[in-house]
């Protein structure tokens, strides 16, 4: 493999990436390149190691920037990340287990985010109850009335709870895989 070969493979792995990013990347190991040399390519390439590590580690570190940010630039840094795992010389069955990882994370906290919003609703309906059954007494019509707020509110709580604590997770996740890439790329 010479120079060209390697920029060439490296620059069609980080095709993910912005465009920005790319070139960055590209100019880096370009100038990588020349400060060592035209005749020492093979050992410069044989020290960066494959252009599917060094772009796994690019990447990696374009993922652990970009959730270090409080709010990304990009919406599609999952898919990003994703593609960086099926990109880079992992074996299969970790890139599987990552992605079932993230997908189960992700089930949990919308199931949780929709177990809040189902207990607001009981609380919106005992309300109703609450008024209605100021007709039998005004000692039940107010039991329902602060059952039904007191319901209302915990199951605001949890929906509000579980998207902020996705967030966190999520960006935690993402740093975690970013690490692994960038982890991964310096072998």
């Amino acid at each position: 493999m010479n120079r060209n070969e390697f920029i060439s493979e490296l620059r069609k792995r980080l095709r993910r990436l912005p465009q920005d990013e790319i070139e960055s990347a590209v100019s880096y190991y370009e100038e990588y390149f020349n400060d060592a040399g035209s005749q020492n390519d093979s050992q410069t390439i044989a020290a960066l190691g494959s252009p599917s590590a060094v772009a796994s580690k690019i990447i990696g570190e374009y993922v652990v920037n970009d959730a270090e940010k409080a709010k990304p630039k990009r919406n599609n840094v999952l898919l990003i990340t994703i593609l960086a795992l099926c990109a880079s010389p992992i074996a299969l069955p970790i890139v599987i287990s990552i992605i079932a990882l993230v997908f189960s994370i992700i089930m949990v906290f919308i199931s949780i985010g929709f177990s809040g919003v189902a207990v607001a609703l009981a609380g919106l309906f005992a309300i109703v109850i609450g008024f209605w059954s100021f007709s039998q007494g005004i000692a039940t019509g107010l039991f329902y009335l602060g059952v039904g707020i007191l319901t209302f509110v915990i199951g605001v709580v949890i929906t509000g709870l579980s998207i902020k604590l996705g967030q966190v997770v999520f960006r935690a996740l993402q740093k975690w895989i970013g690490k692994l890439l960038i982890k991964r790329g310096a072998k």
